[in-house]
């Protein structure tokens, strides 16, 4: 019998430092430390998960950034054009990817979701896990730092360093090529968290929104 025929939830009390508040330090070191053990976490839990879940599939993400612009461009500008070119310089860019050998993913690996405890480092929050290119995950917890540097620390750049240790280090460590279809990962995860902005609408979520959309723009063009 499974977890599931008994509707079981297993919970484990944690006891660490969430890495949001390590992202948050003023100690450069804690940062970068937070960094590497999250890359290096995740670059193992791609090699080894078993490859199961439901598969992403181009297409239908591509249907969803379709009604994401739209809903953002029903608000008009400055929304209305920053959403429309972002969705077509993401069609286009999809058009040129490549297939990638597919890999468990978390599906929404972000600070929000590791604890970093003593001599462990601790995932939670599988509810979205899902087939896909291992970029998936990696652009996920980048943009997830640059929205973090916007909201608390008043610039989308302020965590830059950071996030380029996280990848330096992830890249270090896997082998596999994630380089190609990042910037394409990390527009369309800028595109839905704008699309969520307006949806919350939490204090300040068009300036939120706004730069999340000018992000996006900015990766396809100088592909990074």
């Amino acid at each position: 019998m499974t977890s599931s025929q008994f509707q079981l939830l297993l919970q484990e009390r944690v006891e660490g430092r969430p890495t949001t508040e390590s992202f948050l330090s003023d100690n450069e070191s804690e940062r970068t430390a937070a960094a590497e053990r999250c890359a290096r976490w995740l670059a193992k839990f791609h090699a080894m998960a078993p490859r199961m879940g439901p598969s992403f599939h181009l297409s239908s993400h591509l249907l969803s950034m379709e009604q994401w612009s739209r809903r953002l461009a029903s608000l008009g500008e400055p929304f209305a054009d920053k959403a429309g070119n972002l969705f077509k310089r993401l069609e286009a860019t999809a058009s040129e990817l490549q297939p990638m050998e597919m890999c468990t993913t978390h599906g929404d690996y972000t600070h929000h979701q590791v604890i970093l405890a003593p001599g462990r480092t601790v995932t939670v929050d599988w509810d979205n896990y899902v087939l896909a290119d291992a970029s998936h995950d990696v652009a996920r917890f980048m943009v997830g730092l640059q929205r973090l540097a916007l909201r608390w620390l008043g610039s989308i750049r302020a965590l830059d360093g950071t996030a380029e240790v996280f990848l330096k280090t992830y890249v270090a460590t896997d082998p596999s090529d994630i380089t190609t279809p990042l910037a394409f990962q990390k527009a369309a995860i800028c595109l839905e968290h704008a699309k969520h902005d307006v949806h919350k609408k939490a204090c300040g979520w068009r300036e939120r929104a706004e730069a999340t959309l000018d992000e996006g723009l900015r990766v396809l063009e100088l592909g990074v």
